[in-house]
């Protein structure tokens, strides 16, 4: 059975999607996708910094890359590993986020 906490990260998860701008989403959808044909392997940084270079606005809400991830995972376009990595952004503090790897 998933936990309360599970339960609470796919209701929030599915809030911030639905809530994101649609154009937003299509136009971060698109960088996933290419971003996971032109790697071996990637993370929200390297999303965050292909954002960035796109000059797409960064979202209300962060975890909106998030929401991109699922849908992605989703359609079997990329799929988690189980390895992490240190984020490089300043703020995240080094902490370890998800590399992803095209399906």
């Amino acid at each position: 059975f998933p936990s309360h906490d599970t339960e609470a990260k796919e209701q929030a998860i599915a809030q911030v999607a639905t809530s994101t701008d649609p154009k937003w989403f299509a136009e971060c959808y698109r960088i996933v996708v290419a971003t996971a044909t032109n790697t071996n392997d990637f993370t929200t940084d390297d999303l965050w910094q292909a954002l960035a270079d796109a000059q797409l606005p960064t979202p209300h809400e962060p975890r909106a890359i998030g929401a991109v991830l699922r849908h992605a995972a989703a359609n079997n376009v990329i799929r988690p590993t189980n390895n992490y990595r240190p984020s490089q952004r300043v703020a995240c503090h080094a902490r370890p986020i998800r590399v992803w790897i095209k399906q």
